[in-house]
């Protein structure tokens, strides 16, 4: 008796309430699906300022892709594009242009480093009440943190020639690596272009010629830990005396927020004296004339009768040391 009214009443409590189980999970499950046109919300994210290298204005478009992960365009009914605004001074920018159904570029700049902004991504829908025209739907918003995450762009000094007797600083005759006055992208030869303020700076690795003879083809840099690249397509200067020296000087720019660019290497070449220019001073015999005196056939009596003249001269003998 009492299994057969346990069994009634097991029975009676799956007709009754089973459905209403059923029914909840279902409300549930309904529940646990994101509804796809729902705006995510956007929370704090750090945006980059973009490489200069597509754009020497360091100004750059937050993209609503930038700032979270968004239903693709169509997706939501309606939906033909995200705006995405920052504000400013208590505005919302750039403003919405109504006419056009297209989004108005966020723009950032140098300016803008080191900014925290509030920033809202919007759906962009037909005007329910004005045909042809759009407006602003679905929105969700957070804060973005400007930064600067790109190394400056840097162009070497072209390769220079001097005398072992110049002076090898950039601040001479070589050449010096500078803020580009434009902002030209790649920047010109010496010139170094970056978002933020930068330092350069430069290392000397020295190539002396064996035995003190002239170089006679490139030296292999690779003994100093440079790459092979640096001697590849370059052809020594003629020089009379000959090249006794190379320095190859590795270039490099950092900005204030430790991006470093990569090295860019100049190469100088320092040559020996062209002793053949050198010219003795005037009321002395030069080493030339004394050259070409002893070259020359002379009788005894004619060199007897030049000593007898000269006897009151002064003869000084010129030497070039290297």
């Amino acid at each position: 008796m009492m299994k057969t009214k346990l069994n009634f009443v097991l029975k009676g409590w799956l007709y009754c309430c089973l459905p209403v189980l059923t029914a909840l999970s279902m409300a549930f499950s309904a529940q646990a699906q994101v509804d796809p046109c729902v705006m995510p919300s956007i929370g704090q994210v750090n945006y980059s300022i973009q490489p200069i290298a597509t754009n020497a204005t360091c100004s750059s478009e937050i993209a609503y892709g930038d700032l979270g992960t968004f239903s693709p365009i169509g997706a939501c009914a309606g939906v033909t594009d995200y705006q995405v605004q920052v504000q400013r001074g208590g505005v919302w920018q750039p403003a919405f242009n109504t006419a056009s159904g297209t989004h108005t570029a966020a723009l950032i700049s140098s300016a803008d480093i080191g900014k925290t902004y509030a920033v809202r991504v919007s759906q962009i829908i037909p005007d329910p009440n004005n045909a042809g025209a759009f407006v602003l739907g679905n929105s969700s918003w957070g804060y973005v943190t400007i930064q600067d995450k790109v190394a400056p762009l840097i162009t070497c000094p072209l390769d220079a020639t001097i005398s072992c007797s110049q002076s090898t600083a950039p601040s001479a005759t070589v050449g010096q690596l500078v803020a580009s006055p434009n902002g030209a992208v790649p920047p010109a030869a010496g010139n170094y272009t970056d978002c933020s303020p930068a330092t350069v700076n430069y290392t000397d690795y020295t190539f002396t010629a064996p035995c003190n003879a002239p170089f006679r083809v490139f030296p292999d840099v690779t003994t100093q830990g440079l790459p092979a690249s640096i001697g590849t397509g370059r052809v020594l200067p003629a020089a009379v005396a000959g090249i006794s020296k190379i320095i190859v000087r590795a270039w490099t720019a950092k900005d204030i927020y430790g991006n470093q660019s990569a090295p860019c290497y100049q190469v100088i070449y320092v040559t020996n004296p062209d002793v053949t220019a050198v010219v003795c001073p005037t009321a002395v015999c030069s080493i030339l004339a004394i050259q070409a005196m002893a070259t020359t056939l002379l009788t005894f009596h004619r060199l007897q009768s030049l000593l007898k003249a000269a006897m009151a001269l002064l003869t000084r003998f010129w030497q070039v040391l290297l």
